[in-house]
């Protein structure tokens, strides 16, 4: 069923556009340091968004896989505010 491509397609483009007006701005207001923080955290975030049921090729999430992507949000937090 491609009835609904151009649907997705565009919607993935404004995603995208959102996303790399973001880093502009990170890197505009901030500096590289907490752009490179906001990089790595999206490695788990979409790892979490792949364990919501309606996205296509989901999977259950394990409990060793949800400790780890959790102790790298938490190590990721605290090295942003740690003093």
């Amino acid at each position: 069923n491609c009835g609904m491509a151009p649907l997705y397609v565009s919607i993935y483009m404004v995603f995208n556009f959102a996303y790399n007006i973001c880093l502009v701005c990170i890197l505009k207001y901030g500096n590289s340091n907490i752009l490179w923080l906001s990089m790595t955290f999206m490695v788990p975030l979409c790892n979490f968004v792949f364990y919501i049921p309606s996205v296509p090729g989901h999977v259950q999430p394990k409990l060793g896989d949800l400790i780890g992507l959790l102790t790298i949000c938490l190590g990721l937090v605290l090295y942003r505010f740690a003093e």
